[in-house]
């Protein structure tokens, strides 16, 4: 998985797939919200079943534009994003 910070707070997974999906098969993004405002938290979670799609991705996307903010940074994640249950 890749993570992307810096997002702002209107961004939308819809968004993030098309961008994310030049570089391969997208299978989830993942913005997490905030547990007691439910806002989300200005970062995402993009994963690929390829890791070199991933790191494709992550040479062409980071430090570049998305969702009108400038200077994204995209990085692979280090640990899997916590279960929602």
């Amino acid at each position: 998985s890749l993570l992307v910070r810096q997002l702002p707070p209107d961004a939308r997974a819809e968004e993030l797939e098309e961008a994310f999906s030049k570089y391969g098969k997208v299978i989830d993004v993942y913005i997490p919200r905030d547990y007691y405002t439910k806002r989300p938290k200005g970062i995402a979670f993009v994963q690929f079943p390829n890791p070199e799609e991933a790191a494709d991705a992550e040479r062409a996307l980071d430090g570049t534009t998305l969702c009108g903010v400038e200077n994204i940074s995209v990085q692979v994640a280090l640990q899997k994003r916590k279960d929602p249950s």
